[in-house]
Formats: C-alpha cells, sequence, structure tokens
C-alpha cells in the first residue's frame, strides 16, 4: 500500500483498485451522463420498435400504441349494381312485351300499347274459347269449307277429332283448317255473356264463334284487341284479320296459362302426331322453328301474315318457378325468333339476379 498526502496535508488512504465505492463495482463504466443517455436510447428503441412490430395488430384502447399506430379499418368495395340484362337488347319488331306473370311485373315493353296485326297468335283466343265453352272430348267434324280455308294441315273432310286433338294439332301446325273446323263445331252451342239467348240465332255458327271471341276481349281488358276471323289470316292487302298489342297478347297468354294450360300442353313441343276418330295419322311440325333451343319453353304461338310480319307469343319459365311470357309483333320471318331469344335471355338473368337479391340498375 503507498500513502499519498492530499493538499491540506492530510492523510488518505489509496483505495484498492477493485473494491467497489458506495457497493457499486464501477471499474470500466463509462460516466454517469452517458450511461442515463444510453439508457434512453434502449427505452425509445424498445417502444419504437415494438409499435412497428404490432401496427398490425389491434393494440388496447388508450395505450400508447393505439395513439402511434390506430388500428386500421378495412373499406368495403364499392357496391356496383347489376347492368340491366334487358339495356343492351336490340330487336327487329315494332312492338314487345315481357311480363313476369307471378309478380305482374313488366320486365320490358317497346311500343307495348301500339295496335297491330295479330296474324295466327288469334287462334290463342279461338283455342281458348274452346276450351272455356265445350268439353276437351266434344267431337269436330271437318266439312268441306274448312279445308278451303288458306292452307293445307292434311285434313280430310268428314273426318272427326276430339276437340283436343284438333286443339293440338291446331295451335303447333297453326292449321286454319283446324281453326275453322273448331269454331263451326263449337260454334253452334254458343250463347250470350249476358244471358242465355244462342250467340248465333241468324249468324253462322263461325261469326257466334267470332262474336264470343270479341266479348271475350272485352271482358279481359284487352282494349286494343278485335277479331275479325278466326284464324287470323289477313282479310285483303289492306285489312287484316285480327288487331291487338304486345300488351294485351301478353294478358291474354297470362290468362289462358291460369284458367286452360292444357291448352299449351303441346305446343313446347317440336311435332305433335295425333289421330281421327277414322285412324287417319295427322303430324304437325311447330311453327315455332326454335322452340327447343328456348330454355324453359312452356307454351308457344307463332304468327306470320303479309300485313302482320313475323309475330311470335311464348310463355318460359324463367327459374324459381316464374312464368313469363313474352310477345313480339311486326318482327320479321327470322327475326321474331332472335328476338325472342335474346328476350328469353335477359328475362332469365333478371330474375336470377333477383333470386341472388341483386338489384339491376
Amino acid at each position: 500500500m503507498s500513502d499519498e498526502f492530499n493538499y491540506n496535508n492530510e492523510y488518505k488512504e489509496e483505495p484498492q483498485r477493485g473494491t467497489p465505492q458506495h457497493g457499486f463495482d464501477l471499474e470500466g463504466f463509462p460516466p454517469q451522463s452517458v450511461r442515463v443517455g444510453f439508457a434512453l436510447a434502449l427505452v425509445l428503441l424498445a417502444t419504437v420498435g415494438g409499435a412497428i412490430l404490432q401496427k398490425d395488430a389491434a393494440p388496447e384502447k388508450g395505450s400508447t400504441l393505439a395513439k402511434v399506430y390506430p388500428p386500421r379499418v378495412a373499406t368495403p368495395p364499392a357496391f356496383v349494381a347489376p347492368k340491366d340484362p334487358f339495356a343492351d337488347v336490340a330487336l327487329d319488331a315494332r312492338a314487345a312485351y315481357v311480363l313476369d306473370i307471378a309478380t305482374g311485373n313488366v320486365l320490358f315493353e317497346k311500343n307495348a300499347n301500339t295496335r297491330l296485326p295479330l296474324a295466327s297468335v288469334t287462334k290463342i283466343m279461338t283455342a281458348l274459347i274452346a276450351a272455356e265453352e265445350s268439353s276437351r272430348d266434344t267431337l269436330v267434324t271437318i266439312r268441306p269449307a274448312d279445308i278451303a280455308i288458306e292452307g293445307d294441315s292434311g285434313l280430310r273432310s268428314s273426318e272427326q277429332f276430339r276437340l283436343r286433338d284438333i286443339l293440338a294439332l291446331t295451335l303447333v301446325g297453326s292449321s286454319n283448317d283446324g281453326a275453322h273446323a273448331i269454331a263451326a263445331s263449337v260454334g253452334r252451342t254458343l250463347k250470350h255473356s249476358a244471358g242465355d239467348a244462342p250467340i248465333n240465332d241468324g249468324a253462322s255458327p263461325e261469326k257466334a264463334f267470332l262474336l264470343k271471341m270479341n266479348e271475350r276481349a272485352q271482358a279481359l281488358g284487352l282494349t286494343e284487341t278485335s277479331y275479325l276471323s278466326v284464324t287470323g289470316l289477313d282479310r285483303d292487302d289492306a285489312q287484316a284479320g285480327a288487331y291487338g298489342s304486345a300488351r294485351d297478347t301478353a294478358q291474354l297468354f297470362s290468362y289462358a296459362l291460369g284458367t286452360h294450360p292444357e291448352i299449351f300442353n303441346d305446343t313446347s313441343s317440336a311435332a305433335v302426331t295425333v289421330s281421327s276418330l277414322e285412324a287417319f295419322s295427322h303430324t304437325a311440325t311447330n311453327t315455332n322453328e326454335r322452340v327447343l333451343d328456348i330454355p324453359g319453353i312452356i307454351a308457344s304461338k307463332t304468327g306470320y301474315t303479309s300485313l302482320a310480319g313475323g309475330n311470335l307469343a311464348v310463355i318460359v319459365d324463367a327459374g324459381l318457378s316464374r312464368p313469363v311470357v313474352i310477345v313480339v309483333l311486326a318482327s320479321t320471318t327470322e327475326g321474331r325468333f332472335s328476338d325472342i331469344e335474346a328476350l328469353t335471355r335477359a328475362a332469365i338473368a333478371t330474375i336470377s339476379a333477383e333470386g341472388k337479391n341483386l338489384k339491376v340498375q
């Protein structure tokens, strides 16, 4: 041990190296100010580093991290309503109407109330009156006058058919002979809607039947509809055999489906074969040449004359047991089929979107 005197000549014992002062061994440590600064730096690093590591977590409300890095809230994508399936539909038809029968909603319309020639779409009313006024087993006899009507369905004079069979042949093949024979047979027993007086007093059975068709149209509120023949054939170059609107036609189809759906049974087939009571077989090919290409087809009826152009009315199941009636009037011979196909696709898409709770714009 060495001795050392201070400036006041006081003796001071030099502490041994390695001996702690104040209970701490500070040998080799930097000055206190440096140590304090280093400690603060560690605290700051731990705070910021922890926040970085936990910035995607949801910190507790009120915590330091919540103030520095508040939780991110996911922003939902903006909802874009699906496009109206009918928006881009281009038609050759002058008038069109698409009606959701179940809800009564009009899905599409174009010149819906314009009065136009109906051509053989008329035969749906012919079939409806026959179904309402006679039994399906009523006998219909083919007369020479029936065969003389424009068009040849291969029927023979004096042949007899049950009403249900001649109706099928008439609607599927659009037989003018058949429509005339039905009107003549059923017309003999018709009575006025307002009473029991025979409707054919002094008139031919065909005229009595025609009068009944117009009475029914009036009762159904078909304001633009009038029938001048039971077939829909043009009367001459200037006058059609029947007139109506796309809206009226849709309403008639809807009513017929609800009251006498059986008249449409065979109209969704490519062809139908029936036999007369004399055992003669007759096959009619559907005048809707694309009937099997229409998804969910329930009913179909074509019409075409020089004055009317191409007409077509169908009922399809657009999904979810939702029958939809689609009508096009004053189209072209081929355009009526493409018009119906385009409207059918749009109707199905609309009903499908509804089933997914999507609202089209």
